[in-house]
């Protein structure tokens, strides 16, 4: 899960991963440098919303790691 406002774009053969401001982060299949965890599920504490949580939930059972900006 990232952080909310992240996105990608598409260029050719690359997938980049762009901060909320639009910056590049990443590219899809390189190293990537942040913070972050493991949690065992989408607790409310974590600042989603029941919708968001039953939509992540349903396409991606188990757990999750949560990314944080660097």
């Amino acid at each position: 899960m990232w952080p909310k406002g992240y996105g990608f774009d598409a260029k050719g053969d690359d997938v980049r991963i762009l901060d909320a401001a639009g910056a590049r982060v990443g590219t899809v299949g390189g190293a990537f440098k942040f913070g972050g965890g493991e949690v065992p599920y989408l607790h409310e504490g974590l600042g989603f919303t029941p919708d968001d949580r039953a939509f992540a939930e349903a396409r991606c059972p188990g757990r999750f790691w949560i990314a944080s900006p660097g």
